[in-house]
């Protein structure tokens, strides 16, 4: 079994952007054209989907 460290940052900002930028991609990737523009304006409104 392998031990691995991790060093996390005092300021997790950047790191929060990295992630929320790779999890867009993700999902960009998984929808389609409509399915992206109605998750789009659900996120916009500010409703629960």
């Amino acid at each position: 079994m392998s031990t691995v460290t991790v060093i996390l940052p005092k300021d997790m900002t950047e790191l929060e952007e990295k992630y929320a930028e790779v999890m867009a991609s993700i999902v960009a990737e998984k929808l389609t054209t409509e399915q992206l523009g109605f998750l789009i304006k659900v996120l916009e409104n500010g409703q629960t989907a």
